[in-house]
């Protein structure tokens, strides 16, 4: 029994360890008739309170977090 159940958490070990390792899937979504070179600013809007699925997972933490990671690529490429 015992070496059963070391086979068994030896199997689920190594699928978690796999599936962790998948790339995540981006998407994007812009209009490709947009000359993005002309703009040189950008401005963050405050965000509206909206029903998402992310549940736990959208908090304030999270959405400044995000919000901070968006302005620093921004800025990254030269945006003010």
């Amino acid at each position: 029994m015992k070496r059963l159940t070391g086979t068994f958490l030896s199997f689920i070990l190594a699928v978690l360890f796999i599936t962790g390792c998948s790339p995540f899937k981006v998407y994007t979504d812009y209009d490709h008739e947009v000359d993005f070179s002309r703009y040189k600013t950008f401005k963050m809007l405050k965000s509206r309170k909206e029903k998402n699925k992310l549940g736990a997972l959208d908090n304030q933490l999270n959405r400044t977090r995000i919000r901070r990671a968006v302005i620093s690529a921004l800025k990254e490429k030269g945006y003010r």
